[in-house]
């Protein structure tokens, strides 16, 4: 439940941050979308973990095809496959952002 609250918060901020670059006119600074992206990354990552846990609560008696935590981390691992969610792709440009390259 932590690692969710944790994913909520971090993308209500974002939201609040471009709701108030949207209400002033102002575009979104590459500073701020390189850590929009590598913070989405990372949601992908608490949510993943969050997952695996129910999982891995469920035990062998988990392991169907009709169980909805097996489906949503089926769904869930397909979205953070995704280049657009995925760490290392998100997070390399944040780097190179902090370090000027």
């Amino acid at each position: 439940g932590a690692e969710i609250d944790a994913a909520h918060l971090i993308a209500e901020a974002h939201m609040r941050g471009l709701q108030a670059m949207a209400e002033a006119g102002s575009g979104v600074p590459p500073a701020t979308l390189v850590k929009i992206q590598r913070d989405c990354a990372y949601i992908g990552r608490l949510c993943q973990n969050a997952v695996g846990r129910l999982v891995e609560a469920l035990g062998a008696g988990g392991l169907s095809d009709d169980n909805d935590v097996q489906m949503n981390q089926a769904d869930l691992k397909g979205v953070c496959a995704h280049l657009t969610m995925g760490w290392d792709a998100n997070g390399a440009p944040y780097g190179k952002h902090l370090m000027g390259v």
